[in-house]
């Protein structure tokens, strides 16, 4: 005849060995992905959960969301050539050029903008025909030379139109130190003179771009440039410092490439 208190007892031990199971968590193997990230998947999965499975990374069999900073727009450069005239009647000029920087939204991009502003001139003199060595013709004589290098460091603001347009109109203005050398030879005196000035100047621009892939495209603009170079020179026959300036002011065109990563 078989015992009923051990059939109890067994019964008892059995109930207690569950009770403690669910109680006490059991340990993590480090083979075992825990039931965390597979809810998380489950969540993903289904659309219950603005996690996506790109933000989602495991690290040591855990996931991790990671939430990164919204999108940039991007970056846009420019290099250009172009002529610029003077609003002095001197000579024309030609100009080179580049500027670049990051797009604050998809229309609007701020940057550092460097040009090259070059003039030259020369004056000679018509002396008829003599002979020089060697059996030479001489026809004219130089008399001066001049050259001027102006060169604008700026920081710029551009404004333009939707880039899906076939054409992209945009607008710029620019503000920034100029510097300027001035180089003249005078060969009837034998006479040099070199000097450097400096001044705070702005520019503005308006122009279009014609894209011809995603990232890149032809542009040209016109542009003005508002700027007085000054120096400081000690006169010793007066005993006084006096100041000489040289204006900046006249409009271009420029023409060029744009490139940038959207």
């Amino acid at each position: 005849m078989k015992r009923p208190w051990l059939l109890s007892i067994a019964a008892l031990s059995l109930w207690a060995t569950c009770a403690r199971a669910d109680a006490a968590p059991a340990a993590v193997s480090p083979f075992t992905l825990p039931l965390e990230p597979l809810r998380l998947n489950a969540l993903v999965s289904l659309g219950e959960n603005p996690v996506t499975l790109e933000t989602v990374g495991f690290h040591g069999g855990y996931a991790h969301p990671h939430y990164g900073r919204a999108p940039g727009f991007g970056s846009q450069s420019q290099i250009y050539a172009g002529v610029f005239e003077p609003s002095t009647g001197n000579q024309q000029g030609f100009v080179l050029g580049i500027r670049g920087g990051p797009k604050l939204s998809p229309n609007l991009q701020i940057g550092a903008a460097f040009d090259w502003e070059h003039r030259s001139s020369t004056y000679g003199t018509v002396v008829g025909s003599s002979a020089g060595p060697g059996g030479t013709v001489i026809v004219t004589r130089e008399i001066t030379s001049s050259s001027e290098n102006t060169f604008p460091l700026m920081a710029y603001l551009q404004l333009s139109g939707s880039e899906k347009r076939a054409v992209v109109p945009y607008l710029g203005i620019a503000g920034g130190y100029e510097i300027v050398s001035l180089v003249a030879t005078d060969y009837a005196t034998s006479s040099y003179f070199s000097a450097t000035y400096g001044g705070w100047g702005w520019q503005s621009w308006a122009g279009v771009r014609v894209p011809f892939s995603p990232h890149s495209g032809i542009l040209a603009e016109v542009y003005t440039n508002q700027a007085t170079a000054y120096r400081d020179v000690y006169d010793p026959y007066y005993g006084v410092t006096l100041r000489e300036s040289v204006g900046l002011d006249g409009f271009g065109a420029r023409f060029g490439l744009s490139w940038g990563i959207f």
